[in-house]
């Protein structure tokens, strides 16, 4: 639970505020359909129980109607004075006679039949007399219908019998049919002795009928039985498994004994809810659907500002703090922006104000340097030309104050701080001719140009000054015999950039000294004052790629260069410290 609540965590806003409203809304939308279904199938139950009980009332009155008809109809034969008195006496000898008095009985029993509602098949009095009638144009079976069990125990029964459905007539000859039969036993108004039965056939298509119209049941089961023995049903089912798996049970009796069994089995309700089912999780995945939409929008406001204000903070450092957030609302997002904004503004100006006091620091680095450049080597180059003058070499005299004055005009430059390449080199040259006769023309001083049009490229002034000095203090002062070379190579790279040099074959460095000259141009510590000020400078200037770099070989000499863009041309409006 825990790895999954912290990758939860990991998550975006957007995405756990979506999966906190989905969960919500899901749930609430499961809970609601589930009491929906739960209460609609309850309704249905009811509503089939309802409808069930009266499709039952309807098959039971019209069967029973079915029933007493033919009961009355037997009773009404059984009472008839003609039928007691013909069964009482013999049967004639004479087959004339025996037809005459069949045809006049059966003539009677066609009429009584006519007075009924319901078309009976057949209507018998099969007398023990041996005289048999019939209420239709049927011809009677061969055979003795006193010794069938069917007719003793209809004789030996004081109320109506009915007979389960059968293939063919009990007593005539018919064609494939299932009858129902009801036998009714003739007792002798005079003697009180069984004289006879009445037998009233008619098609089982009366009950089914009855069974199709009143028991349009289209989810339960209608049957008809009599001892475990289905009779008639509206369904092919097992009478066993619909009284195992029903929400609805009814058993009842007919007025013939027969049973009236009703269910409703729970799977075809169930058939029917699937539907219902169905529809309800189409709808459901629907309003989901929807409700994601929504909840996506609606995240989205929350989200979409915080964003935004994400956007705006990782734009902030480069485009110098000039970004503000709009806001439009009164909310608490609205709050934060406000505040982001102000910091903003605030951050701003620290870093103008930082801006200006960095500027004005190096400003003063750099006066520091050049009151450091001009006592020491004022006062040097003065003992110099006092030491010429002595000698009598006035015209060398003379030669060194020249290159002094020219070194200090350009040095002071009106002011300026930004000068051309041409204009560096200058100065410089004039500084090694001051130092050449300090140190006997030492000093073996080249400068390589590739193009002359890159000398008009602009670059912070004294920039070449004290890497020279380096060169000549630390690398060939320190050698201990022979001329010292150094060289300003100035040239375009292969990407279009100044790279310039400073190489001079003094002593070198160790590694050691190397290391921490190193760590110091990267700003981690301070050794060389003069060089970390012209690293810084032209760092400020332009941009971190004209870093200082420098290499070095104990006893073998030391390479200062640094790569400038080109294109920094006529720059006369900045003010680089």
């Amino acid at each position: 639970m825990k790895k999954v609540y912290k990758h939860m965590m990991n998550c975006t806003l957007h995405t756990r505020l979506m999966m906190y409203f989905s969960t919500l809304v899901i749930c609430a939308m499961v809970l609601a359909t589930s009491i929906s279904y739960i209460s609609s199938y309850k309704l249905v139950e009811k509503l089939a129980e309802s409808f069930s009980m009266q499709s039952i009332e309807s098959v039971i009155d019209n069967m029973n109607d079915v029933i007493q008809e033919a009961e009355n109809l037997a009773a009404l034969i059984e009472s008839d004075s003609l039928f007691q008195k013909i069964l009482e006496t013999e049967k004639p000898m004479d087959i004339r006679k025996q037809y005459s008095v069949e045809l006049q009985y059966d003539f009677e029993l066609y009429r009584l039949v006519g007075y009924t509602n319901n078309s009976f098949g057949g209507l018998y009095v099969l007398g023990r007399n041996g005289l048999n009638f019939k209420s239709h144009n049927v011809t009677f079976q061969q055979k003795d219908f006193c010794a069938e069990e069917w007719y003793k125990s209809v004789l030996e029964s004081d109320s109506p019998v009915w007979f389960a459905p059968q293939f063919y007539s009990k007593v005539s000859k018919s064609i494939d049919k299932r009858y129902i039969a009801m036998g009714y036993p003739i007792e002798s108004k005079v003697s009180g002795e069984k004289t006879g039965i009445i037998l009233i056939e008619f098609e089982s298509e009366v009950m089914e009928y009855i069974l199709e119209k009143y028991g349009n049941l289209d989810n339960g089961v209608i049957q008809i039985t009599c001892d475990e023995r289905v009779l008639f049903h509206n369904r092919d089912t097992d009478i066993k498994k619909n009284k195992e798996g029903s929400i609805f049970t009814y058993v009842g009796k007919l007025n013939n004994g027969w049973n009236i069994e009703v269910y409703i089995p729970r799977n075809i309700l169930l058939g029917g809810m699937l539907d219902l089912g169905i529809i309800l999780i189409i709808v459901i995945g629907g309003l989901i659907l929807i409700a994601m939409k929504i909840t996506d929008t609606i995240s989205s406001t929350v989200t979409n500002p915080i964003n935004r204000l994400i956007e705006l903070m990782d734009d902030a450092e480069e485009q110098g703090f000039n970004v503000r957030m709009h806001v439009r609302y009164k909310d608490e997002i609205a709050a934060l922006g406000n505040k982001f904004n102000n910091m903003m503004e605030f951050t701003r100006h620290l870093i103008e104000k930082n801006n200006r006091e960095q500027e004005n620091l190096r400003e003063a680095e750099l006066k520091a340097l050049q009151m450091q450049i001009n006592p020491h080597f004022l006062y040097n180059t003065l003992e110099t030309v006092i030491w010429l003058i002595r000698s009598g070499d006035g015209q060398r005299a003379i030669y060194v104050v020249t290159a002094l004055s020219k070194f200090f005009r350009i040095g002071l430059n009106r002011g300026r701080t930004i000068i051309s390449l041409r204009e560096e080199l200058e100065h410089v040259r004039e500084y090694v001719k001051v130092q050449n006769t300090r140190y006997r023309d030492r000093i073996d001083f080249v400068i390589q140009v590739d193009e002359e049009k890159i000398l008009a490229q602009t670059v912070p002034k004294l920039v070449l000054q004290p890497l020279i000095e380096n060169a000549i203090y630390h690398g060939i002062q320190e050698k201990e015999s022979g001329k010292g070379k150094i060289l300003v190579r100035i040239g375009l790279t292969n990407i279009g950039k100044i790279r310039i040099s400073v190489e001079d074959d003094g002593i070198g460095m160790e590694k050691e000294q190397l290391y921490n000259l190193r760590q110091s141009l990267s700003g981690n510590e301070k050794v060389g004052f003069g060089l970390c000020n012209t690293n810084q400078r032209l760092c400020k200037y332009f941009g971190n790629e004209a870093a200082i770099s420098v290499n070095s070989i104990c006893e073998a000499g030391t390479i200062v260069s640094f790569e400038i863009p080109a294109g920094k041309e006529d720059y006369d409006k900045g003010h680089i410290g």
